[in-house]
């Protein structure tokens, strides 16, 4: 987190315009791709780096503020660090509000497909009352 800071506090000023492809980079070369070691992965990180780091998000409410921590201490980063929040908001991601719905009912019907081959596959003179007993 003290690297991405520190990237954005030299990169990010009034002074001139801002290089996001460079940002970028750094972050996905620099801070956090040195440590992905999948392809995919590295694609949807890319892909999150363009949607958070561009022209427009120097229009949202103070980026800097958010990011940085009052002091470079560790403790002023940990309180930063301990204050995001576990569940990660979809529209942070550009997801819909309800894709924990969706991520459901998608789960919910591979778990019956599932089932369905594993009865398919079942004998059919196998009593499945049986079965289901001894499950």
């Amino acid at each position: 987190m003290i690297a991405g800071i520190e990237i954005l506090n030299n990169h990010i000023s009034d002074d001139h315009v801002t290089d996001w492809r460079l940002i970028r980079g750094l972050f996905l070369n620099a801070v956090y791709g040195g440590r992905v070691d999948n392809d995919f992965d590295l694609r949807v990180l890319g892909e999150y780096l363009n949607k958070a780091f561009n022209a427009e998000c120097e229009s949202k409410i103070s980026l800097m503020s958010y990011l940085s921590p009052p002091s470079n201490t560790i403790n002023s980063v940990m309180t930063q660090v301990n204050n995001v929040k576990d569940v990660d908001d979809p529209d942070m991601f550009g997801l819909p509000a309800d894709v924990e719905k969706n991520i459901l009912r998608f789960k919910t019907l591979e778990l019956v497909s599932q089932l369905k081959l594993m009865q398919s596959s079942l004998d059919v003179n196998v009593n499945k009352e049986e079965i289901a007993n001894t499950l």
